[in-house]
């Protein structure tokens, strides 16, 4: 059995999954608490900025602190991931020049659906329908529903 002083508290990995574990418990304050000292051991893992980024965008909606943690996360490491997340907030700021830059760089390291109908929903919002057609299309083909639906809707209201 393993005793209190046995325990390693510069562990940082095990801050970071303790801190998922509180997201899908909704318990978000002490998410970030966890993440917090995870990245105060180890501030060099991009992964836990992306996880903080994700905290703060997608369930507290603190979108500033959410891109400068996915800003922070790119610096460390250019990883389509984290393109695609500092995308989807800044479609949810409505900035959605930006979000497409974003998809472009995660679409050239992972070019997968969700990214694609992502950057169909911005090109759309801009009223760039020969583009969101495009993606809506190349999404639905790869079998990403979203997109099938978002392709349809375009259509429609061309």
């Amino acid at each position: 059995m393993l005793r209190g002083s046995s325990l390693n508290p510069n562990f940082a990995l095990a801050y970071h999954y303790r801190g998922a574990a509180y997201i899908n418990k909704g318990q978000y304050d002490k998410a970030l608490e966890d993440y917090n000292k995870a990245i105060a051991i180890n501030p060099s893992d991009s992964n836990i900025y992306n996880s903080r980024g994700h905290l703060y965008g997608f369930f507290k909606g603190q979108y500033d602190m959410a891109i400068r943690d996915f800003d922070k996360a790119l610096l460390l490491s250019p990883d389509g991931a984290y393109y695609y997340n500092r995308g989807l907030i800044y479609t949810y700021k409505g900035e959605y020049d930006r979000a497409i830059e974003d998809y472009n760089k995660a679409i050239t390291i992972y070019p997968l659906a969700d990214i694609y109908n992502s950057r169909g929903e911005a090109y759309l919002k801009l009223g760039v329908k020969g583009e969101a057609i495009s993606d809506f299309k190349k999404a639905c083909d790869m079998g990403n529903e979203l997109g099938c639906k978002g392709l349809q809707m375009a259509l429609e209201n061309r």
